[in-house]
This record gives structure tokens, C-alpha cells and sequence, in this order.
């Protein structure tokens, strides 16, 4: 059977050919043009876009912490006066009236007497009495050597007889010191230079023994008592120093009254679980114009904190935190002690911080979405560049700032 092929048969194939070989070149083009192309560099759009976050920079300085509390007053050597013996009330009151200054010493109330003077002279007849029998008892005993005779035992020779008077001597001289020290009771003095709170007696009253007959207080100072929290004591505490405190009494007049710290409670209230400080006020009530048991406002300024910072508020979170901007500029939340705060300022501690820098690297604002080792794009308020890591040393006054990227 023979074959026979139509004029445009090798045309088609000739065309298919052609083709085949032109797609061939275009391919091979391509690959040479992508093996031998250089890769593009790249721009500022091609880097991964930061977070542009407002950084301040906190230069440390020495601060003290002045903070407002509230105080009470309380008098000095509250004291009540009592009798130490029974008797009537012979003396006037009239003169005991609350607000009334007395002197130490100075006698504030008589009691009958007549009891115990009989008292002291029956003493004063016992004392004379014994001291007889001494003298009696020694004359025998020195009549009875010169006669001579077997004197071989103590008894005989009155030597117990001579030891029993002077003891009876030595008892009723003892006796006789006791009752006259109840005759001074009856007059009954001030302790202490005071002020009479409170009088409790009346004319010609019957007094009993410990009954409270007057209240006073010390006159020419008083107590101020103040307690803290924790957050409050160790803003005014500094650990491992002493207590130095300087505290003011601030008045709505705009006058102050300078206290001194008194003393420290060695143990915190059980039930509020606070501290108290106890400052003194010198001055009289009429001085001072202040009473026992009254309000007052202080200001008292802590010891120098060396390392603590300035920083707006909006950089302290509610949990008690500023976010620290490293060399790298990553961040990263830090607990702070903070010092003081008036209007839109804050003074802070780094509390427990590794590390004490003369300058950190503070976020203005810390917004809820940042990340601890988030790397950030600075953007500082000062247009300074001031960090120091926290593995590096302080800075001294000569050395270069860093530079953030």
C-alpha cells in the first residue's frame, strides 16, 4: 500500500519545529539572565518596621522623700494621782481646776492628819521604850561581870538578852519610819511639772486608797504618734542605715512646728499589721496650740536615697512598674520603690534592680501590648541618647554617652 503525503504536511511540521526551537532559546535566555542577576539590595522598606516608642532618659540623683502623713497627739506622762492611804479631804480644790499648771513638788491635796500623827508619836514612845530596855539590859550585864562568879555560857553572861533589845530597838525604829512616811502621805504632791487634765474629787470627800483623785499630763511637751504601712516605712527607711528623719507639723495658717523623733515601736500593731513612729513636740498647749488627742498633718523627709530617679507619672504601671529601655533598645519591666510623687512627676528606686546606672532609659508610655525583650524604635523626647546596660559600669563624667540605634 503506498502512502502518499499532501503538499502542506512538511509545512506543519516545519512550523512546530520552529516553534519548539524559539521557546527553547526564550527559556534558556531566562535562566542565564536569573543565574547571572545580582540580588537587589535592600532598602529601608524591605527591613522589618519597628515599634516607635516615646523614651525618656532618668538621670539619678540624690532625693529625699518628703511624705505627708497623719498624726495623733498624745500628752506626756499621762499619769493619774491616787492615795496611797485612806483619810478625809482637808484641803481646798478650788485651785486644782483642769488647765491648771502645777510645779514638782508643789502640794496638791491634804488629807486628815490626827490618825497618823498618833500614829508616829505611839511609834516615837515604842522607839523610846525598847531603846530603855537596851540600856537596862546592858547595865546588868555590866553589874553581873564585875561580881564575878561561873559567868561560863552566853546566857548568863546576857548576851542573847542584849542581841533581842537591840533588835527590838532596830524593829520599832523601822515601825516608827513607816508611819512617818504615811504621815507624809497625807499631803499629797505633783511628780513632774504638769497640767491638770481632769479632777475627780470634791470638798471634804472621803478618799480611799488607789482611788484617782486628778489626771495630769506633762506641761511643756507633747507626743505625736504616726503609723505606717509597709509601702510607707520603707519609702522613709532606707535598709541598713539608720533612722534619720526630719518631720514638720504644717498648719492651715502655713506655719510649721519642727518635731524630733522620740522613738520607733520595736513590734508592729497585731491587728493592722502597721509601724509607729513617735515624734516630740516642745512647747507648752497655749505655745503650740495644740491638745491631747488631736489630728495633725506632718511632713516628714526620709533619709537620702543616693540612686533614686525623675520620671513622668505615666511611666509607673499600676502594678508598680517602669519598663527599662537596654543598650539594644529592648525593653523589659522593672519593680520600682516609688519615692514621691506631685502633679505629673514621679521619684522612683530601682528596688532590687541588678544594677545602678547614673542614667536609664524609661518608656513615657507603657502600653499593655508590649512584650518583655520586645526590640523597640526609640523615639527619646530630649533628643539625647544617654543608656547605660546593666552590664556595664556607671558612667563617670567623662565618658561618651551611647548612642541607641
Amino acid at each position: 500500500m503506498s502512502i502518499t503525503l499532501k503538499p502542506n504536511t512538511f509545512g506543519l511540521i516545519k512550523c512546530h519545529s520552529g516553534l519548539f526551537v524559539a521557546f527553547a532559546i526564550f527559556i534558556f535566555t531566562v535562566l542565564i539572565v536569573l543565574l547571572t542577576e545580582e540580588p537587589e539590595a535592600y532598602t529601608e522598606a524591605n527591613v522589618i518596621s519597628l515599634p516607635k516608642v516615646s523614651v525618656v532618659v532618668a538621670l539619678s540623683q540624690v532625693f529625699n522623700a518628703p511624705i505627708e502623713l497623719v498624726g495623733i497627739t498624745h500628752s506626756r506622762w499621762h499619769t493619774n494621782i491616787t492615795s496611797a492611804l485612806e483619810g478625809s479631804l482637808e484641803s481646798s480644790v478650788d485651785a486644782l481646776e483642769p488647765g491648771t499648771r502645777i510645779k514638782k513638788g508643789q502640794v496638791l491635796i491634804q488629807l486628815a492628819q490626827h490618825a497618823y500623827q498618833a500614829d508616829v508619836d505611839s511609834a516615837l514612845s515604842q522607839v523610846a521604850n525598847t531603846e530603855l530596855e537596851l540600856v537596862k539590859t546592858r547595865y546588868e550585864q555590866q553589874v553581873a561581870l564585875q561580881m564575878g562568879g561561873a559567868l561560863k555560857t552566853k546566857f548568863s553572861r546576857l548576851e542573847p538578852q542584849i542581841t533581842f533589845a537591840k533588835a527590838e530597838v532596830n524593829a520599832a525604829k523601822s515601825h516608827l519610819s513607816h508611819v512617818r512616811q504615811r504621815l507624809k502621805d497625807t499631803q499629797i504632791t505633783a511628780p513632774f511639772d504638769a497640767i491638770i487634765l481632769q479632777r475627780n474629787i470634791t470638798p471634804g470627800q472621803k478618799v480611799q486608797i488607789g482611788e484617782p483623785l486628778l489626771t495630769i499630763a506633762a506641761v511643756d511637751v507633747l507626743d505625736i504618734q504616726v503609723s505606717l504601712s509597709q509601702g510607707q516605712w520603707q519609702k522613709l527607711v532606707a535598709v541598713g542605715s539608720q533612722l534619720e528623719l526630719n518631720a514638720l507639723i504644717t498648719r492651715a495658717d502655713g506655719n510649721s512646728l519642727p518635731l524630733s523623733l522620740r522613738y520607733v515601736e520595736p513590734k508592729r500593731d497585731p491587728v493592722s499589721h502597721q509601724y509607729s513612729l513617735v515624734f516630740t513636740l516642745n512647747g507648752t498647749f497655749v505655745e503650740t496650740g495644740l491638745l491631747p488627742e488631736q489630728q495633725v498633718n506632718l511632713v516628714v523627709t526620709s533619709v537620702k536615697h543616693s540612686m533614686a530617679y525623675s520620671a513622668p507619672a505615666s511611666a509607673l504601671t499600676q502594678d508598680g512598674q517602669v519598663w527599662l529601655m537596654d543598650e539594644n533598645n529592648r525593653i523589659k519591666p522593672v519593680s520600682v520603690t516609688l519615692l514621691s510623687q506631685k502633679g505629673d512627676q514621679i521619684w522612683f528606686d530601682l528596688l532590687g534592680y541588678e544594677s545602678q546606672q547614673k542614667a536609664i532609659g524609661v518608656l513615657r508610655y507603657p502600653m499593655s501590648h508590649l512584650i518583655a525583650g520586645q526590640q523597640i524604635s526609640p523615639e527619646l523626647t530630649d533628643g539625647a541618647a544617654i543608656l547605660v546596660t546593666s552590664s556595664q559600669k556607671p558612667m563617670s563624667d567623662s565618658s561618651m554617652p551611647a548612642r541607641v540605634k
